[in-house]
Parts: C-alpha cells; structure tokens; sequence
C-alpha cells in the first residue's frame, strides 16, 4: 500500500525527518521551495507548494475565531423542558397519603431516567428531601416554594451545570389554601428563560368556567392571578414558559384560555404543544391533557417541531399504578437563543452541545443498512418526539395514531410512547 504524504515545509531553524528514516540513516533532503513568484502580483516572496498552501489555509479557517465566512450563527443548545405531577411525594418511605415502599421509589426512579430532561416542573412534591428520592441529586439540583405548611409543593428538578436563579414565589396564587408558584430564571448563552411550575386547584376540569362550585370558583380567581404574571414577562420582553398541572382541559372558546391568550401584551401569544392531542397515560383514562406546558411568544419561537413528548408508565407496572402517579410526564425541547433545528443531524448537534456527551450509535436494519421505517419516523422531528434510539427498539402498534418503544435499563425495561403531531397540531398517522 501506498502511503500518500503531504510535502513538508522548512521551517527556520527546523530540520524535518521523514517518518520512513531508520535510525542510522541520513534523513533525507527537506522539500524545496517553489521559485519566486513572477508575472501579475509577484513580489518574489517564495511560496509554498500547493498541497501545504491548502493545509495552511484549511488550519488558519480552523482556529480563525469567528469561523468561516457567513458562520457567525452557531446552533444552539437544545434544552428539554418537562412536566410531572408525582401524587403526594414524600420524603420518607411508608409515609404520606400515598405511602410508597423502597420498591416505589425504585420504579419512579426508572422513568426520572427514561425522562432525561434538563429542567423539570414539580407538582406535589414535599420539598428537596423528597424530589432526591426520584432524581439523581448528583445530576440534579432543585428549587421548591418555601411553603412549612404545604405537602404538594411546586419546584423545579435542573440539570447541575444550568445557570439558574430562583426568584420570589407567586404567592398570590395560593388562594383558599392551595398552592404556590415556584419561580426560576434560567440563563442560557445569550438568552434568558423564566419559568413558572404551577399546580391550579382540582375540580374544574370540564366544568363551565361560571359552574358555581367551590373549585372553579378558586379556579377563576387563580387564573387572573397567572394571567399577570404572563403579562409581567411579555412587558419584560423575557422569555418565558407556564408549565404543570392545570387542572384544566382547554376546550374551544374555554374562557380561561381565552383570557389568558389573548395578545395583549403582543409576547402574550401562547402556544401549548399538547393541545389538540389525546393523552395515553393509564390507558387513555382521560379525554384531554390536564398537564401543559405553556409557551409564551419568545419561548415558542425556540420550539422544535414535533418534540412534544408523553412517558407512560409500563404495562408491567399496571398493579403498582396507585404507587406511581395518575399523571404521566410530559416533555417539549427548545432551543434558547437559537433556531428550532429541523434535521436528525442537527438535533443531535443541538441536544448535544460543545463539549456534551456523544450522540448514540444508530442501529442500522440489518436487511437494508438503515433504520426501520417506525425508527425513522421517532427520530425524524417532523412526524415524532426525539428518542434515544440506541436504547429503544419497535413494539407493537397501540393504535392508528400512537406508537410505542420499549427502552431498557440495566435490569428492566420501560415503556416510551410517544404521540407524533403534524403540521394541524393533531396525531398524525404513520404508514409503514
């Protein structure tokens, strides 16, 4: 085999030796200069020979600071933001209205991993101690409402390493006794995210927005409430994401939503990715997501297409449902400061990030040398939410509009299903 080198250039007061010269032998002659220049623009400067000029100049575009011309934007980092109501968590085992064994807490740690999000709204939650039961402290740092006398606290789960400053609770949302807002800014190269994790008052999911019932009465006290801290943001011209249990379904024309998205502010335009889809956690118990996380304006605009993304619990784990939670975790990414990327390629740049872990290896069909058609459609972000799809593989089909993966850990595995959305904002169908 022939080996192809690069001709080597002198350099003053070097003597370069070939990789082929034996100790013993007298190295050989360094390459010769090309002559001086002559004819238009020859200064008589000698120059160097055309594959060194290449190498030098393809070095220099390298460690050139700004990049190669008309690079000046770089992809941002993509941030998972998600939501999870885990049903009166206590700190200590066999305590609380939900008392949960060692056992329990093992089977919410399994879906904190499945989740693997940067940033987590909590709901019900009691405080640090019990959110360190279900997240890895070492990878997560926490934030809770400073509420002594309050069991479902809201709080937040981050990922150590995020920039993130915890700001005053939303007090005012606790009307009649239920629960505060908690409050934090993230601060992400060139931009900033606020974000608030609420838990509104249970009982007026479907109701009429006037039901004279106590819970919608809180409801529509709570809801004003939210509504300035939105508008609060949009004036501020910060982005800013409303994430966690609502406790409320939109319907069309639902006064509630309507007042809170009603553009005024202009930043008050809210998107909610989840609207419009049909949740599948516990079967399909209910009509419609409860759970939301709300984009405001700026934050919408970092949304990455198709990245909405619901975690149903295992069928293995059916008996054990009233241990785990009636909610499901919901996640949506984002790119803060940067564009929503639209290619597998730069997701995976994006979600990575400078100096972040490697993308996993993709399995290849061994039939044809690429990834199934069902794969395909999970990593695309068009049709799908993203997945790791080195650790997941095809099961069988749910329905005409929901698919499912099956994730495994080091001794169990995990159910993953995952709705893909098209451009209407509805499920969108897959044909192999």
């Amino acid at each position: 085999m022939v080996e192809h080198q690069l001709p080597k250039l002198r350099v003053a007061g070097s003597n370069p030796v070939s990789r082929s010269s034996a100790p013993g032998r007298r190295p050989p002659a360094p390459a010769r200069l090309s002559r001086p220049a002559r004819g238009r623009g020859g200064s008589g400067t000698p120059s160097a020979p055309r594959g060194a000029r290449w190498l030098a100049a393809l070095v220099a575009l390298a460690w050139a600071p700004g990049g190669p011309a008309g690079a000046e934007e770089t992809v941002a980092r993509e941030l998972k933001l998600a939501s999870w109501n885990i049903a009166w968590l206590a700190a200590a085992t066999e305590d609380g209205e939900i008392p949960r064994g060692e056992q329990d807490y093992a089977r919410l740690r399994r879906y904190a991993r499945v989740l693997d999000a940067d940033v987590v709204a909590l709901q019900e939650v009691d405080g640090v101690a019990a959110a360190r039961r279900v997240f890895d402290p070492e990878r997560y740092a926490f934030h809770f409402t400073s509420e002594a006398d309050q069991r479902q606290r809201t709080g937040f789960a981050f990922r150590r390493g995020l920039a993130v400053e915890p700001q005053p609770d939303l007090v005012e949302l606790a009307v009649s006794g239920s629960r505060r807002g908690a409050d934090i800014l993230v601060r992400a190269p060139g931009a900033e995210l606020r974000l608030l994790s609420v838990h509104l008052k249970s009982g007026c999911r479907v109701e009429p927005e006037r039901d004279p019932g106590k819970a919608c009465a809180i409801l529509r006290e709570q809801f004003p409430v939210l509504g300035r801290w939105i508008e609060a943001r949009a004036r501020e011209a910060v982005p800013f994401a409303v994430a966690g249990d609502f406790n409320r379904s939109w319907s069309a024309g639902d006064p509630l939503w309507v007042g809170l998205d009603d553009g005024d502010p202009p930043g008050v335009d809210l998107a909610d990715p989840a609207r419009g889809l049909r949740p599948r956690c516990w079967y399909g118990a209910y009509a419609a997501f409860v759970d939301h996380i709300l984009l405001g304006a700026g934050a919408a605009r970092w949304l990455v297409p198709g990245s909405f993304q619901e975690v149903v619990y295992h069928d293995a784990d059916r008996r054990a449902r009233a241990k785990l939670s009636d909610h499901c975790p919901i996640a949506v990414a984002i790119l803060p400061g940067g564009k929503a990327a639209t290619t597998p390629a730069a997701r995976r740049e994006a979600r990575d990030g400078a100096g972040g872990d490697p993308a996993p290896p993709r399995r290849a069909r061994p039939d044809r040398g690429s990834a199934p058609p069902l794969e395909r459609a999970a990593r695309d972000p068009a049709p799908g939410a993203r997945y790791d799809s080195a650790l997941a593989r095809p099961a069988r089909r749910r329905s005409s509009r929901v698919w499912s993966w099956t994730k495994y850990s080091n001794i169990d595995f995990i159910a993953q299903y995952v709705q893909p959305r098209g451009p209407s904002n509805r499920p969108r169908r897959i044909t192999m």
